[in-house]
């Protein structure tokens, strides 16, 4: 019994001691090992989601470590797309990253909303993903478009992967930092279809006052792509 008595501080011990870089690394390769495991039928393994949420984490730990001064991530193993991290948006001391990963059919992108405060980072919103469900059990997005609005608020715009159609969802909102980091306090939404194989982009996205303006192709009357120009308002 002695050992096992002393196992589990030592692990205690070993994850307290990982840096943020650490557990960025670990995270990607657990998370590639899962999404190389996706079978041609797009069957995805029981734990790619939740390694999906690490990941996000993970990285999200890293920026606020980081702070504004680099993009740049630790170095990754593995043969998978490397991701790639990008500013988003600044507004006065707010600060919003994305970050783009590889999923079955397509990619993803996680939204992080930083506060600097005397030259330190402190994580205020995370979104991790969409709202999931048996047929969305992963809730990626791509054909992202986002912007930080005054407040705070993040408007995001976008589709999920899809793998064979050219018509899909378009999930948008207004957000902002709620009670929990990862539980954003949604102020307006909107939902449509979208037909996502536009020679142009698939969504446009501008900011307005009090709100944003979406433009896309949507499912017209004889199911064929008709222009959408939508206002999302936030009182």
């Amino acid at each position: 019994m002695r050992p096992a008595l002393i196992a589990a501080p030592l692990i205690a011990c070993t994850l307290a001691a990982q840096s943020p870089g650490q557990r960025f690394q670990e995270a990607w390769a657990r998370y590639t090992t899962l999404e190389a495991a996706v079978d041609e039928d797009q069957d995805l393994p029981p734990g790619l989601p939740a390694a999906l949420d690490d990941l996000g984490r993970a990285w999200a730990a890293w920026a606020e470590a980081q702070g504004a001064t680099t993009l740049k991530l630790p170095a990754l193993a593995g043969s998978a797309p490397a991701p790639s991290a990008r500013t988003l948006g600044r507004r006065g001391e707010w600060t919003l990253l994305g970050l783009d990963v590889p999923v079955p059919c397509g990619s993803h992108r996680f939204l992080a909303l930083f506060k600097e405060a005397s030259g330190h980072w402190k994580l205020a919103l995370l979104d991790l993903h969409e709202a999931r469900s048996d047929r969305d059990p992963l809730g990626a997005r791509e054909h992202v478009q986002a912007q930080l609005l005054e407040g705070p608020k993040v408007a995001v715009a976008s589709t999920p992967p899809w793998c064979t159609s050219c018509w899909s969802v378009l999930h948008a909102r207004v957000e902002s930092p709620g009670s929990a980091i990862e539980d954003p306090k949604v102020l307006a939404r909107l939902e449509d279809s979208v037909y996502r194989c536009a020679d142009q982009g698939v969504i446009r996205m501008t900011p307005l006052p009090d709100g944003i303006r979406l433009r896309y192709a949507g499912m017209g009357p004889e199911g064929t792509p008709s222009p959408r120009d939508k206002a999302i308002r936030v009182p």
